[in-house]
């Protein structure tokens, strides 16, 4: 789930991957500040996509018959900015 990804996310730090199969794919970048992690399976039309937001929230956008871009519309329908401005709250 989401803290298993969150901890690989954390692991590699700066390190970016593509991978890519004949069923489908496996990306991880960094966009905008966030780490993003993109799993794609072509067969059954099902992704994860998954964005470390102000280097504290997970958010994590699953799906079922749609296609990536879906999955990321949907990200940025929620938006970021709330999480990002949240950032510092309960820190001590």
């Amino acid at each position: 789930g989401g803290n298993k990804m969150a901890g690989m996310m954390l692991g590699m730090g700066m390190m970016e991957m593509d991978k890519e199969t004949a069923s489908g794919y496996e990306k991880v970048y960094k966009a905008d500040g966030r780490h993003i992690t993109e799993k794609f399976d072509k067969n059954s039309s099902s992704g994860e996509y998954h964005v470390l937001v102000a280097g504290r929230f997970m958010m994590e956008i699953n799906g079922q018959q749609v296609d990536m871009g879906t999955l990321k519309a949907a990200a940025n329908k929620i938006g970021f900015s709330n999480l990002e401005a949240m950032k510092n709250e309960g820190v001590k």
